[in-house]
């Protein structure tokens, strides 16, 4: 099995951002109907956020309107079909998670879309890393101390749900740590993080910003985080590979762009231009970083490889895991 490393393939040249600017002829004739953003989840939260700067700050760039449209509903399933389904003409796109490209498809079946060949990428816009909290109860204060204790008793964690990246994150952590984990799935980040303040269970992997104030308190103790370097949230909290343990193990999660298959290249183009152009601005930059993201832009060609590593990383992992749609 062969991972690609996020920021391994962000670092390719920016040629697409060329594009962002036509003559004005060219503009004069141009597509002037706005283009609707299909998030996949309600209003707030790290999508919904992602849209709606995009929404704001593409609209100079491309000299269109855009309009932020949520459809949420069956982990962002809805959504994606009605994308897929649209014509290839630039006017819908989907603003999506990770688990809509790379997790669905081995979760779900049938799935009412192609991940790999009913999109064209337009790339990945911002990012979100993970933390892994415990309960001050549990008495562990560092990774090595977690994995101690869990080779000694079987300690509960709460996730999102099924499939979601906190479950397959912390199952990943399980099987790099060498240890074993009981799984307590939860209706959304709030319930899970109550459950683990309250003790119901022991450990939770979550967004950095949704826990922040929780660890400040006292009411939780952040463990580890997946990213490569140390979050400003948690400067005293080492990292995955500072404590041994696997990088990978806590995949951040990304908010990617994309259209319906059949869009031709040139818009494909422009769009992830725009989208760049607009991730240099420093307001939504500060609006990002607001909401525990990062503006850490991709090409279309490194969105689709990391869709392709993705679905075969998480069905290993699923199927090691025996994790199944219930």
């Amino acid at each position: 099995m062969i991972l690609i490393p996020r920021r391994a393939v962000l670092g390719a040249p920016l040629a697409l951002a060329a594009p962002a600017l036509l003559p004005a002829t060219a503009r004069a004739q141009a597509d002037t109907r706005p283009i609707r953003l299909i998030v996949t989840v309600a209003p707030g939260g790290a999508v919904d956020l992602t849209a709606r700067v995009l929404a704001q700050h593409m609209t100079g760039p491309m000299q269109r309107q855009f309009l932020v449209e949520n459809r949420p509903g069956a982990n962002g399933v809805i959504a994606a079909e009605a994308v897929v389904k649209a014509p290839p003409d630039g006017t819908v796109l989907v603003v999506a998670p990770r688990e809509v490209f790379g997790v669905n498809p081995v979760l779900y079946a049938p799935l009412p879309y192609d991940a790999e060949r009913g999109f064209a990428p337009i790339g990945i816009a911002t990012t979100g890393h993970y933390v892994l909290v415990a309960n001050p109860g549990l008495g562990v204060t560092t990774l090595a101390e977690l994995v101690a204790l869990a080779r000694r008793r079987e300690i509960p964690y709460g996730s999102t749900g099924i499939g979601s990246m906190p479950h397959l994150n912390t199952e990943a952590f399980a099987r790099d740590a060498g240890i074993r984990l009981l799984h307590v799935p939860y209706r959304g980040t709030g319930p899970a993080a109550t459950a683990t303040v309250a003790g119901d269970v022991g450990l939770l992997v979550t967004t950095a910003q949704s826990v922040a104030t929780l660890v400040q308190e006292g009411r939780l103790v952040a463990l580890g985080v997946g990213s490569p370097v140390r979050l400003p949230q948690f400067p005293n909290v080492p990292t995955l590979a500072e404590a041994g343990i696997a990088p990978n193990s806590l995949m951040p999660n990304y908010f990617a762009l994309a259209a319906p298959a059949g869009t031709p290249a040139p818009l494909i183009a422009r769009l992830n231009a725009a989208m760049r152009q607009a991730l240099q601005v420093p307001e939504l930059i500060e609006r990002l970083r607001g909401g525990g993201l990062t503006a850490e832009p991709s090409s279309p060609e490194e969105l689709q490889a990391i869709i392709a590593a993705d679905i075969r990383h998480f069905g290993e992992l699923m199927r090691v895991a025996n994790i199944r749609r219930e």
